[in-house]
């Protein structure tokens, strides 16, 4: 009988640290908050896992005894919550007994090619998070050691050009944090599904000496041409520009410092000082100019190689390139001009 007395006190004993492992928070001083999406039907021990796969939980076990303890491994309910490190397994037990799913959702898009700004406005509409405090938190040094992508990115750069433009589901009255999570999670997803695809093609070699170089000229590829095939033919260009060390002359790079996208240049702006007038200083501009989307991406990783030195967008939409100065000069005088 003493046998059946030591194993059960031990039974107990690990019972009892299994529970403590699993309620204990994983960090009781974070900041952030993390979504986790459970499908209907996932046993006590698949939710136990995916929780602690988000960094919620420091034991799936510990959480799996805590579910028993309280008859609880069918009480479950689906849904999308919103938790944080700091919160302790009961707390999350508690929530997913009761269904108490994170507030409703939103639907959210961002174009391709949208600024940091215009994206913080579009979520301060929606009542997602307020423009500045995005803005604020939108900066590279923030979230660099979380996100690979962020390792060449300038010190004290914001997030522009690393927030993916795609449709997302948000939650009113978010943390500005979790949300730019969302957005660069996606964006280092689409940028590894882009770098795929170039080293599956023949002579899909990497034009960039760094993640920063190719974002910022998939920006201005967003911006200055429409069709895919353009797009790599651009970048190509572009590419052969700042190899070159001459300038990349691209007008959107202008129409970022003046927030105009609409209008057509003046001769005023096409002389404003700044280090993002491409036409006034030579190389790649402090950093990308909006978001590019993945056709973008694509484009600068695996340019097109070509002989064309030059290219304009004619008023239809159309990408009219040029071999020479005197070619291009010719094509600017037919189809602008206004």
């Amino acid at each position: 009988m003493r046998w059946l007395v030591v194993v059960v006190l031990a039974l107990v004993l690990l019972s009892s640290v299994g529970r403590q492992l699993g309620n204990a928070p994983v960090n009781p001083k974070a900041t952030q908050t993390i979504f986790v999406e459970l499908p209907p039907g996932l046993s006590a021990r698949a939710v136990a896992e995916k929780l602690t796969d988000a960094g919620l939980l420091r034991s799936s076990t510990g959480f799996v005894l805590m579910t028993i303890v309280r008859g609880a491994r069918e009480k479950l309910q689906a849904g999308t919550y919103e938790f944080s490190p700091r919160d302790s397994g009961a707390a999350i037990l508690s929530r997913l007994i009761g269904g108490d799913t994170s507030p409703t959702d939103v639907s959210v898009t961002f174009p391709e090619g949208f600024t940091l700004k215009q994206m913080a406005e579009r979520l301060d509409a929606q009542g997602i998070v307020k423009k500045d405090p995005f803005l604020a938190a939108a900066t590279a040094d923030r979230f660099r050691g979380e996100f690979d992508v962020l390792k060449s990115a300038l010190a004290g750069a914001s997030l522009e050009g690393y927030l993916f433009p795609d449709t997302y589901r948000l939650y009113k009255d978010s943390d500005p944090r979790a949300v730019i999570q969302r957005l660069l999670h996606r964006f280092q997803e689409q940028l590894d599904v882009a770098q795929r695809e170039t080293i599956a093609t023949p002579g899909g070699e990497h034009p960039a000496a760094s993640v920063h170089a190719l974002v910022t000229i998939a920006s201005i590829v967003e911006r200055e041409v429409r069709t895919p095939d353009d797009r790599r033919l651009v970048a190509g260009i572009l590419w052969d520009r700042f190899r070159a060390g001459v300038g990349l002359e691209a007008d959107a790079t202008v129409r970022y410092v003046t927030g105009d996208w609409d209008n057509p240049l003046t001769v005023q702006d096409l002389a404003i000082d700044s280090p993002y007038n491409t036409r006034k200083y030579r190389g790649l501009p402090p950093g990308p100019i909006g978001n590019p989307g993945l056709v973008s991406l694509e484009a600068a990783l695996k340019p097109t190689p070509s002989d064309y030195g030059y290219y304009l967008s004619a008023p239809d939409g159309r990408t009219i390139f040029s071999k020479t100065l005197d070619e291009h000069n010719r094509a600017k005088a037919q189809h602008l001009k206004r």
